[in-house]
């Protein structure tokens, strides 16, 4: 996505997609998914950016009329129903995923699209020392939230203990294997 220009590109096609929404009569042309974050930060800034009031004491009637646009658009959009199948195998690889954080999202992405900038490569460098602690915090993570109730079955058998269980955590597979893991899943999704 690029967010050039305010997300402009993002935004046209949003757009298309509810102007083909309105006016679809099968329930798939219906369905739109939009970017919640920017969803979620224009309506921060809309709300932060103008005041309540306007200069003369009256209620800001323009404000309230785009918060209420922009959020009767998106329940429009939530209570369209899905006529596609849930696929307990995606269900279940979403709810198993860790949540990573800022720095764990960082280092895998600089795993998938090396740096190319100065600034970048000096992040990455000091991401790949703090490897470890990035680890470890994910492991608390888990921990706390007991996401390790469904641990990723896709480890190898070197990797297990004399239990069975995976020695390492779904975050550090996912992370030591990031792009391999994502094609595995989705051609096992394939095939179904």
């Amino acid at each position: 996505m690029d967010p050039s220009s305010n997300f402009s590109s993002y935004r046209s096609t949003l757009k298309a997609a509810m102007w083909r929404s309105a006016g679809a009569t099968d329930e798939r042309q219906r369905i739109v998914v939009p970017f919640f974050s920017l969803l979620v930060k224009d309506l921060y800034f809309l709300n932060e950016g103008c005041s309540n009031k306007l200069p003369n004491g009256h209620i800001n009637f323009e404000k309230f009329w785009q918060l209420a646009k922009q959020v009767t658009e998106f329940i429009a959009w939530k209570q369209v129903a899905c006529p596609f199948e849930k696929n307990p195998r995606v269900i279940a690889f979403l709810q198993a995923s860790p949540v990573l954080t800022e720095n764990a999202l960082a280092l895998a992405s600089f795993e998938c699209e090396p740096p190319d900038n100065n600034p970048e490569k000096e992040r990455y460098k000091a991401l790949k020392n703090a490897a470890s602690t990035i680890l470890a915090d994910m492991r608390d993570y888990r921990d706390i939230n007991n996401l390790d109730a469904n641990e990723s079955t896709a480890s190898s058998t070197s990797e297990k203990d004399c239990a069975g269980r995976s020695s390492r955590t779904p975050a550090e597979q996912r992370l030591k294997s990031l792009d391999g893991s994502m094609r595995t899943f989705t051609v096992d999704v394939a095939r179904e």
